[in-house]
């Protein structure tokens, strides 16, 4: 298991790697929430990797806004500032603390039929969980 240090450690490199490459969150097509919503965790692995870079033009998105209108059974576990704490060994089960891969399917098409302008990217990992930040557009 990672300590606490290391994943800061590893999320701040990454966010240089991102900003060098000029890494933007995803956002996904009709046909990519198709898939999600059919089961289908392709769509998951388009995710990009920002780490903690915040990309200009870009500002987070707290999802716990949108919970009334997202009506799922497990919104408790959406983090305080709106990420998505989402299970990354493949092993996860629905009734864990993280939300499974079914649940991160469900979460983000859902997202995506109420606000299909969102972004999604990985802004912090660890060695069996990762959080998926939400990210909008700052206009």
């Amino acid at each position: 298991m990672m300590d606490i240090e290391t994943i800061v450690a590893m999320n701040k490199q990454q966010g240089r790697k991102a900003k060098r490459s000029g890494k933007e969150p995803t956002q996904f097509e009709e046909e990519d929430i198709i898939q999600a919503e059919e089961g289908i965790f392709t769509p998951l692995k388009k995710i990009t990797n920002l780490g903690n870079y915040i990309p200009k033009g870009w500002k987070r998105f707290n999802t716990n806004e949108l919970k009334d209108q997202l009506g799922l059974p497990y919104d408790w576990k959406f983090l305080d500032n709106g990420g998505l704490f989402v299970d990354s060994s493949g092993f996860g089960s629905d009734n864990e603390p993280a939300l499974s891969v079914k649940q991160c399917l469900e979460t983000i098409s859902k997202l995506f039929r109420i606000r299909n302008d969102l972004g999604f990217a990985i802004c912090s990992e660890g060695q069996f969980q990762l959080t998926i930040g939400v990210y909008e557009e700052d206009k």
